[in-house]
């Protein structure tokens, strides 16, 4: 018997997706005493009994579900009661819940031996008080669904109201979830508003809606179990977990829809930023996750739970820590309400919506967002594996001896090594820079690629060999070290011919753990001195990175007068991210007072591990190394990212970021920048760093008249609607960010160029981009110097020596 049990499910909790099959549901009651069979175990709130369909009839198996379950061989008088349809996905069916009742006598319950579901459940015999009991306890362990399902004494359509907006009912005996009821994203309730906080693509909100499937099925409506084992795989705490879904249960089922299940997901993840009517509904759920009594009023001790998770949550920029008592008594003052009073909703609202009360914004936060749980939900489809989700210079210039800096009205061509012409730069778009046709290997001085042992040394050796087309004298100190298969082929150009680069990887993952010793003594904000040559996105473009080297530091780093400066967003949709990170490391080790990196958005893995069309750091590690070891490489470079410079400044005066300044709510001065924690793995935790790798500058086409009064509520700072994060900001907002902090200029990177810079507001502001041919673009590749004579100059390169091939479709296309 124990066997058949096993073979046949009762009740089993879906560990997959893929899992999900129809089901039928058995409500067995005795006619005699009211009392009706319900199952219960450690996975799943109370429900009613449910097995997979096999390949019998529906008859058959409700037959054998009796006889097995209850231990006696009776007949029954089986009658369908209700048929659920659930949506699951356009590729696949959809799903089948069948709910059978079946009538027993009391001498049969009397006879029956309930066994115990899958050797973990506990089965009882249940009256309505019993269910109204569990229903209203604030265990809520009662599912809404046995409340929906299960009529005693009542009309048969009793309590299919609860299903209201997220099925469709037909009489009584058809419930159909259907793809509207997922999809659909207008439901003229407040709690829309939340959904414009983050962007979720219809695939994602599939993808959420098959993980609440997982959670909840085949039952409609999810319970607190089953957002238990949700938040539970995705990271959640538990205060988390059992405070959100107050806020999420609007209607007060005991239960949260789909719907509900998606306000909630928005609501506190870490990425959605509210404005507006967002704002207020966010506040809004904040406030009903606080409403034990969900009267719409918190109680002195409900809304001293509040103030407790507001200091639990605040950050830095928040303020100074008071005491719990003060923040008490200060924000019921602002609301002009005594101590020991209630606080009405919107009272609440009114207060939290301003900008002295912002930090309420940071209650209930999840610390990853839920865009990394889906790409690792598509990564585990595509690889058929578990994810595993995971969890400079010190001496500031004296201010009387500095100077303003202001961008330069030419660019520099440079002609071997040196600076040969100076061209307008208005006329940019007509001047293109001659490359200088040196070969690779003797532009490079043998103190760079030394014949040490030193790892960083082996990798820089091992690039130059991958640089190069086929080289004997090359190849054969290769096969010294057994690295290398020898072919009568000829190698290219920027490729590995017959290297095993297992060998490579290891070296690179020693290089990742010394380096990152040098990136933890570094300040989060750099204090450099000019000169130094700044230089944008280079995005795994390596024949770039090459050419750089040709013609900024072609005798090497040691004998470069400058500092040099990379302003992030070293790896995805280039093809070369390892090698890229393998040079740049290597070279920092060994010029850790030249060489410095700060970090973009680019260096964060949930930006690499996203499903976007273009090769992202993951899948060039898993493709090009394996999954064990692809991932291990992947790790270990994030790693290193995790505690790589946020910002930096140059002789104090020009302020130096990949994406662009932060709102002065979220940092005051630039000196708060110093402030943010190394390592941060989750940066999207800390506002700071957040809004230097994301925020970009007003484009002339963004700003509609929403977009103005937006800006100019917001002290010239507005929402990132084309990135669906951080801020974009005017020039009002740059000029007050350069006067407070005693800055006169801000060059970043972060957006593609054609002409591989930008000037933005008023001369005050440059872009550059140092990746040519981006994304199948035609685009050049610059960097900026900054001299120390108060002048910062473009320097425009010319790449097309080292994309052949890209020039030959551009010529394609024209």
């Amino acid at each position: 018997m124990s066997n058949t049990r096993k073979r046949n499910n009762f009740s089993k909790a879906f560990k997959n997706v893929s899992e999900l099959t129809d089901v039928i549901s058995v409500v067995i009651y005795c006619v005699d005493d009211k009392t009706y069979l319900i199952a219960h175990d450690y996975n799943l709130d109370y429900h009613i009994p449910y097995v997979p369909v096999s390949t019998y009839s529906w008859k058959l198996q409700v037959q054998n579900f009796v006889k097995e379950y209850l231990g006696v061989t009776v007949e029954i008088n089986a009658h369908l009661w209700r048929i659920i349809r659930f949506w699951k996905s356009d590729e696949e069916p959809y799903l089948l819940n069948t709910i059978f009742e079946i009538p027993i006598c009391k001498d049969t319950k009397n006879k029956a031996k309930i066994y115990k579901l899958n050797q973990v459940s506990k089965t009882s015999w249940m009256t309505q008080e019993d269910f109204e009991q569990l229903y209203y306890s604030e265990e809520h362990m009662m599912c809404p669904d046995v409340v929906i399902h299960i009529t005693i004494g009542h009309e048969p359509a009793a309590n299919l109201a609860l299903l209201k907006g997220c099925a469709i009912v037909q009489n009584y005996n058809l419930v159909e979830v259907t793809k509207e009821q997922v999809i659909e994203n207008s439901r003229n309730h407040v709690y829309d508003n939340l959904l414009s906080g983050l962007t979720l693509t219809v695939s994602d909100i599939t993808v959420l809606h098959n993980e609440y499937l997982k959670f909840t099925y085949p039952n409609i409506i999810m319970g607190t179990q089953g957002l238990y084992r949700f938040g539970s795989v995705v990271g959640w705490n538990d205060y988390l977990r059992i405070t959100a879904f107050r806020g999420a249960d609007m209607d007060g089922k005991r239960g949260i829809t789909f719907r509900e299940f998606l306000y909630l997901i928005y609501a506190v993840d870490p990425f959605a930023e509210f404005k507006g009517n967002a704002l207020e509904a966010r506040n809004r759920f904040v406030f009903k996750c606080f409403d034990l009594s969900k009267d719409d009023k918190l109680s002195p001790q409900e809304f001293t739970a509040l103030i407790q998770s507001v200091q639990a949550s605040r950050r830095s920029s928040d303020g100074p820590n008071i005491s719990i008592d003060v923040e008490i008594e200060v924000t019921l003052r602002a609301m002009d309400l005594r101590p020991g009073t209630d606080v009405p909703m919107n009272t609440f609202l009114h207060i939290a919506g301003t900008s002295r009360f912002s930090y309420f914004l940071n209650v209930l936060r999840a610390s990853n967002t839920i865009r990394e749980y889906i790409c690792s939900i598509r990564d585990r489809k595509a690889l058929h594996s578990p994810p595993k989700i995971k969890s400079c210079s010190d001496n500031a210039i004296p201010r009387s001896n500095r100077q303003d800096f202001i961008l330069s009205s030419y660019i520099s061509r440079i002609d071997h090594g040196v600076v040969a012409e100076t061209i307008d730069i208005d006329k940019v778009d007509g001047i293109v820079l001659r490359d200088i046709k040196r070969p690779l290997e003797k532009s490079s001085s043998a103190d760079i690629y030394s014949v040490n042992a030193l790892p960083q040394n082996e990798i820089l050796r091992y690039l130059k060999y991958f640089a190069n087309s086929e080289n004997n004298q090359n190849e054969d100190e290769l096969v010294k070290h057994n690295v290398v298969r020898t072919s009568e082929r000829p190698k290219e150009k920027f490729s590995w011919g017959w290297v095993d680069i297992e060998y490579f990887i290891q070296l690179l993952i020693r290089v990742c753990e010394n380096v990152t010793h040098i990136f933890n003594e570094e300040k989060r904000m750099l204090l450099l001195k000019s000169p130094v040559y700044i230089i944008g996105d280079i995005h795994g473009n390596f024949q770039d990175l090459c050419c750089f080297e040709r013609n900024i530091w072609p005798l090497g780093i040691s004998l470069l007068p400058c500092n040099l400066l990379f302003l992030g967003d070293l790896v995805d949709r280039g093809e070369n991210g390892i090698e890229t990170v393998a040079y740049l490391f290597a070279q920092k080790i060994r010029f850790p007072q030249s060489l410095f990196l700060i970090r973009g958005n680019h260096e964060i893995r949930s930006t690499q591990k996203q499903n976007v069309h273009y090769i992202t750091f993951y899948k060039e590690c898993v493709r090009r190394c394996g999954l064990e070891l692809g991932i291990k490489l992947w790790n270990a470079v994030n790693d290193v990212f995790d505690c790589m410079p946020l910002a930096a400044t140059v002789d104090n005066k020009v302020f130096c970021c990949h994406g662009g300044i932060p709102p002065p709510w979220v940092c005051p001065t630039i000196h708060a920048i110093q402030s943010v924690p190394t390592p941060l793995p989750n940066p999207e935790i800390n506002g700071i760093a957040w809004e230097l790798m994301w925020n970009d500058p007003a484009r002339e086409c963004q700003i509609t008249e929403k977009v103005k009064l937006e800006m100019a509520a917001n002290e010239g700072f507005g929402n990132n609607i084309r990135r669906s994060t951080g801020h974009i900001f005017n020039e009002k907002a740059l000029d007050k960010f350069l006067q407070v902090n005693q800055l006169s200029f801000l060059v970043r990177a972060h957006e593609s160029q054609k002409a591989g810079f930008q000037i933005h507001h008023n001369w005050k502001m440059l872009t550059v981009f140092s990746s040519s041919f981006y994304s199948s673009q035609y685009n050049k590749a610059a960097c900026a110097l900054i001299q120390s004579n108060g002048k910062i100059k473009v320097v425009q390169l010319t790449t097309d020596e080292y994309h052949p091939e890209k020039i030959r479709d551009s010529r394609k296309h024209d």
